[in-house]
């Protein structure tokens, strides 16, 4: 009976403290405490007769205490041990799976800069527009074994010491409309592009470099 009391106002305490404090971080440690409790209860509950008998039948006065203390005793130390086993339990297997992540997005990343080779940007051409302004046309083709969803490409204007002076963005493959193509580049297929370029300083002796900054592969159904 004193335990269950006990147990009440327990409850009532750290039960309503809880919820005041909004704590989440606290919620395996309020679990833990409340569930020791009723296992603590159920097990005062079955061995409190038990040692009432005990003590009679061997008319030892207090054994019966005594079986009923060092019974909680070894019971709440069992429930340490267990909880803490669960937790570095719960700790190995976090590490375990950032670890799994981790190494995932490493392949990820080693795929992608090895396929970067895989793309190839060939026969530039620089022609001029109706408009004066530089027409950059050229064809990038796919010699990897996987389907291109998205590349961009930066084209580099030099200067007559060959140092970049200028530089612009362009998709020659893209999933989005407002780009050339927004067909996939399939494995060993070419493509063909063509970029109008303005605003280019007037100190650039005609040359260009394109190289291929990001791309992403077509998603498998």
């Amino acid at each position: 009976m004193i335990a269950l009391v006990a147990e009440f106002i327990l409850y009532m305490i750290f039960g309503f403290s809880f919820a005041m404090i909004n704590d989440w971080n606290a919620l395996d440690g309020v679990a833990f405490f409340f569930g020791s409790l009723v296992i603590l209860t159920i097990a005062t509950g079955i061995i409190a007769p038990i040692s009432a008998v005990v003590e009679m039948l061997i008319k030892k006065k207090n054994i019966g205490y005594k079986i009923l203390l060092y019974t909680d005793i070894t019971i709440l130390i069992l429930l340490f041990m267990a909880n803490c086993s669960q937790k570095s339990h719960n700790e190995v297997s976090s590490k375990t799976n950032d670890s799994i992540e981790y190494n995932n997005e490493e392949i990820a990343i080693d795929i992608k800069e090895r396929y970067m080779d895989s793309i190839v940007i060939k026969n530039i051409k620089i022609e001029n527009s109706i408009y004066n302004e530089p027409n950059i046309e050229g064809e990038i083709k796919n010699i990897g074994s996987k389907s291109l969803r998205i590349v961009k490409v930066v084209i580099y204007f030099f200067d007559k010491n060959n140092k970049p002076i200028f530089e612009v963005p362009r998709w020659p493959i893209s999933n989005s409309n407002n780009f050339s193509s927004t067909e996939p580049l399939k494995p060993n297929y070419s493509r063909k592009f063509s970029f109008y370029i303005s605003d280019v300083p007037s100190e650039w002796s005609k040359k260009v470099e394109l190289k291929v900054e990001y791309f992403d592969f077509e998603e498998v159904k």
